[in-house]
This record gives C-alpha cells, sequence and structure tokens, in this order.
C-alpha cells in the first residue's frame, strides 16, 4: 500500500505539471481581464471568464504603515453574465472552474500629469485649529475663502523621498509617503512655499509660520490588486496518495506490532511447556 501511494502521488505531481500552470495578473480597480501571464514564460493564457476587480481595501495595523489585510472584491463574468461574487483576501483564495486565484499584492496607478487632485487645510496663523478646506488640481491656483491670497497645488510626490543635493524625489510610484508642494501668494507674491505629508498632518516643512498646510487626501490614480493564478489539477491526486500513504504506515506498524506480540506470546508459551 506504501508503495501504491508513492506513485499515486508522483502521478498526481506529474498531472499538474502538464495540464496546470501558474500565473499571476494585474487588476486596476473597476476593470476586468480575461487572460493571465505564465510565470515561467511570461505568455499570455487566454480564460473561458472574466474577472473584474470592483474595489481594492487595504488596512493598516493602527498607528503604522504596515499593512494588517488587504482585500480585493472581485465579480466574475461568462459571457457577459455575472456569475460570483468573492472577497479574496489572505487564505482566503477565489476557486472558480478548477482554477485558484490567491492575494498576492497591490500598488498604485497614478493619475496623468494635471488630473490628480489634492484635498487641503489651510490653517491661517492665530486661527488655532480652524481652517479652510478645499479641493484643488495639481497646477491650479485658487483663492483662499475669507482673503486677498491665493493657494497653489505645485506638485505631487507619491513617495517622496530626498535625493541627491537635498533634492526632493519620488522613490516609486507607489503611495508609499505622499506629499505635496503647496505655494500661497499675498499680493500676487510668493509667501509661503513648503511640503505636506499625508501620513504626517502635523509636519509643518515651512520656515513662514503665516499659514500651516494640512494634507488630507489624494484623489486621483486607481489602485490595482496583484494575484497569483493556480491551476492543479493533480492535486486530489496527490492528496489521495497521501492518504493512502498514512494508511499503510498505520497498517504497517498496527500489523508488525501485532506480529511481534504474537511473536513473543508463542516464546512465553514455549518456554511455559
Amino acid at each position: 500500500l506504501t508503495h501504491f501511494s508513492l506513485i499515486i502521488i508522483l502521478a498526481g505531481s506529474l498531472i499538474g505539471n502538464i495540464w496546470g500552470f501558474k500565473a499571476y495578473i494585474s487588476i486596476p480597480e473597476g476593470e476586468s481581464i480575461n487572460a493571465v501571464v505564465l510565470r515561467e514564460s511570461n505568455q499570455m493564457l487566454n480564460l473561458d471568464f472574466e474577472i473584474r476587480l470592483d474595489k481594492f481595501k487595504e488596512v493598516k495595523y493602527p498607528g503604522s504603515q504596515i499593512t494588517k489585510e488587504d482585500t480585493s472584491e472581485v465579480t466574475i463574468f461568462e459571457k457577459d453574465r455575472e456569475v460570483l461574487k468573492k472577497a479574496i483576501r489572505i487564505n482566503h483564495p477565489l476557486q472558480f472552474k478548477g482554477i485558484s486565484f490567491y492575494q498576492s499584492g497591490h500598488g498604485f496607478i497614478p493619475p496623468r500629469p494635471g488630473e490628480g487632485k489634492a484635498e487641503l487645510e489651510i490653517i491661517p496663523k492665530g486661527n488655532g485649529s480652524r481652517g479652510y478646506r478645499l479641493q484643488i488640481a495639481e497646477g491650479e491656483t485658487k483663492q483662499i475663502p475669507g482673503t486677498e491670497h491665493r493657494v497653489q497645488f505645485a506638485t505631487f510626490i507619491p513617495d517622496f523621498g530626498v535625493g541627491e543635493g537635498n533634492r526632493p524625489i519620488s522613490r516609486s510610484d507607489q503611495l508609499n509617503n505622499p506629499a505635496v508642494q503647496v505655494n500661497i501668494y499675498r499680493n500676487g507674491k510668493l509667501s509661503f512655499q513648503g511640503w505636506s505629508f499625508l501620513r504626517y498632518p502635523d509636519f509643518h516643512g515651512s520656515k513662514d509660520d503665516t499659514y500651516r498646510v494640512k494634507f488630507i487626501d489624494y484623489l486621483g490614480g486607481r489602485p490595482y490588486t496583484g494575484l497569483q493564478v493556480v491551476k492543479d489539477p493533480g492535486v486530489w491526486v496527490v492528496w489521495t496518495g497521501f492518504g493512502f500513504l498514512v494508511l499503510g504506515l498505520v497498517f504497517s506498524f498496527h500489523f508488525r506490532r501485532r506480529s511481534s506480540s504474537d511473536k513473543r506470546l508463542k516464546e512465553i508459551g514455549g518456554k511455559n511447556d
């Protein structure tokens, strides 16, 4: 039985290697795909259904930038007909038609230049925590309510860092450390210029204390999810083989122990005679 189980396990592995595949996909939020990229060859493999990313959610540990959980809410379509909705999480894959989709990563697709918007809170000096909230597009200038001053959303950096010569750079195109450069003009002259950070809203990156600017939110771009895609038609054959292997080991141990006990009893009986 033990040798037979090893043959079954080997057969299951061969079935998976021949008729199965390992691939990956990246799906922007709101879009659908019907093909995957094979890991070994980087070739596209078409599917007979579509998978759409409806919503991607990232939850971080409180007070930390470490990801606690990623969730991809997806919908499966066959011939333009919705057949399944599922939330994919770590250790909670989507299984459909023998194919498993595992949550493996995520990222951010930045907007094209000029399309992103920032939500800012402009707090004048002496107003305590009372400020003015406004949404402003990159490169746009708006008047601060109740004043003659104007604010400009000058630059957005998704992953702020400092390069050579203390020059601001983006270390990646992901929202790891989003920052905006804000200019404020009084009577047509620049009076405030500084950086504000989404992760650190209380940071005040300017020597000019006329205003304090809080970066509240960034509107623009889209998240995408990364999924590992696995098809292994031989997996149940392998598990069946493991089942026979366990049974074989149990029977082997049981009968060997019983045979040893019977032999010992015969030896004891022979001595008594």
